[in-house]
Parts: C-alpha cells; sequence; structure tokens
C-alpha cells in the first residue's frame, strides 16, 4: 500500500507491556507524546493469535524485542513452521541482547532486525553488559548479525535522530560515560555501518531493487556531505553537514 516515496511497511505488533500504562494512554488519547505509542500492553497469548493473523493474510510483522527476544522467537518459529515468514520481512525492532543460539534462530527464520546503537551502547552501554551478566559481546552483536548475513538496519530512535552519531556508536562500541569499549568484536567497520543505513534500510522497505546504493538503473536518491564519513575521525562526525539531497534525481536541496 503505499508509492515510491511512502508506504506501509506492515504492522506494529507489540509483546507484553504494562497494561496500568497502557490504559493511562489510552485515556489521554489523541495521544502525541514522544513515539505516540498508544496500548501497548499486548498478553503473549493475545499477540502469537494476532501474529498468526497477520501471517495468514501476508501481513508483514514488526515487533519490539529489546526484553523479550526469546519469547517472540519462539512464537515466529511456531508460525513458521507453517508459513515461511522469510518472504514477508518480518522485523525484531530494537533487538538488544542476542546470543549465538539466538542468532542461529533468526537466521533460519529469514527474518531482520533494526538496533538502537545510541540508547544500549552510547548512553547505556555499560548498564547493559551488566543487565547481559557481563558479556559485552552480546550486547547488540552487530557483527555475529552481518556474519549470519541477517539484514540489518541502524535506527537512531530519535534520541537524537542523528544518524552519524548512531553509525559512530555502531562502529566504536564505546559507553558514554565510562569510555569502556564494549566488546570490540562485534565492532562493524564504517562500511558495514554505512551498509547497514543505506542498504539494510532499503532492505527493511522492500526497496532494494531500487535503493540502497547508487548504481545504474537505481533511484538518484541521495545526499552530498561535506566529508566522507569513512575517512573522517569519528569524533567530528557531529559536525557533519549534508550540502545537497537530491531524491529521484530531482535536487530538493542544495547549498550552491
Amino acid at each position: 500500500m503505499g508509492d515510491e516515496r511512502l508506504r506501509v511497511g506492515g504492522i506494529c505488533l507489540h509483546y507484553g507491556g504494562d497494561a496500568e500504562v497502557a490504559r493511562i494512554l489510552h485515556a489521554s488519547q489523541p495521544y502525541t507524546g514522544w513515539a505516540g505509542f498508544v496500548e501497548s500492553a499486548n498478553p503473549p497469548e493475545a499477540y502469537r493469535e494476532q501474529a498468526e493473523l497477520a501471517a495468514a493474510h501476508g501481513l508483514r510483522v514488526n515487533t519490539l524485542v529489546t526484553r523479550c527476544l526469546p519469547e517472540v522467537l519462539e512464537v515466529w518459529e511456531a508460525i513458521a513452521a507453517r508459513r515461511p515468514l522469510g518472504p514477508l520481512r518480518w522485523v525484531l525492532v530494537h533487538l538488544q541482547v542476542a546470543t549465538p543460539a539466538d542468532i542461529a534462530r533468526i537466521r533460519r527464520l529469514g527474518v531482520g532486525a533494526t538496533t538502537n546503537p545510541i540508547s544500549y551502547l552510547w548512553r547505556s552501554g555499560a548498564a547493559e553488559v551488566e543487565r547481559a551478566g557481563g558479556v559485552a559481546e552480546l550486547v547488540i552483536p552487530h557483527g555475529s548479525l552481518v556474519r549470519a548475513r541477517i539484514p540489518v538496519g541502524l535506527a537512531t530512535d530519535n534520541k537524537p535522530p542523528d544518524p552519524w552519531l548512531a553509525f559512530r556508536a555502531a562502529v566504536e562500541r564505546r559507553d558514554m560515560t565510562s569510555g569502556q569499549v564494549l566488546g570490540p568484536s562485534e565492532r562493524l567497520s564504517r562500511l558495514q555501518a554505512l551498509r547497514a543505513f543505506t542498504g539494510g534500510g532499503a532492505w527493511l522497505g522492500f526497496a532494494e531493487a531500487e535503493r540502497g546504493m547508487l548504481a545504474p538503473g537505481k533511484l538518484a536518491d541521495l545526499a552530498v556531505l561535506d566529508r566522507d564519513p569513512l575517512a573522517a575521525p569519528l569524533d567530528s562526525l557531529h559536525e557533519l553537514s549534508c550540502t545537497m539531497t537530491m531524491v529521484g534525481g530531482r535536487v530538493i536541496r542544495s547549498d550552491a
């Protein structure tokens, strides 16, 4: 549903949540606060039923798995035994802690993931490692996801909406407060991080045939930057600015 500029990419199904918070948000509609989450409490059985229905109708499901990855994978595996999920491109949103066994399960399902490196590596990385039993490599294991060839996209979660801060967090894996590097083997290279933003984002939108890289036959959707993010010092990327933007080959904005 939609066009090449804007399309509906499936439905968002929450697993779990606080029923009282959901009640308060529902009562205060129209709710226009950050992210606009409403009625986000969804008992496991309701989630299972809704996910089954979505699969039966060929809908893509996006589920926040920050604290419930094993439970959601169990539901998805049960559905996938009857209806393959790979063609539907279901998405594990805010994938945070994942073991090698979890990653193998994700790979078998053929689904994708998005991560939030600003929140869970840069802002609170050390606390998340402690929550994960001190094993830093389990927290947003970007390297393992890429090695398993799982489609992954980087997100900012609007905290702040700066893709280059997420880029730096994925490449550096450094806790903001302590300066500690968290699981260096799970770092992304700069090129891998850029691909997660571009090619990964295109895959998530079923648009890799037309977007995601600069190549003949693809849409000329691009941004011209004032420095090379693959070579500039990481600590200077917050100063990076866009000098020109093109959409479909048409200049939308230019400093010239």
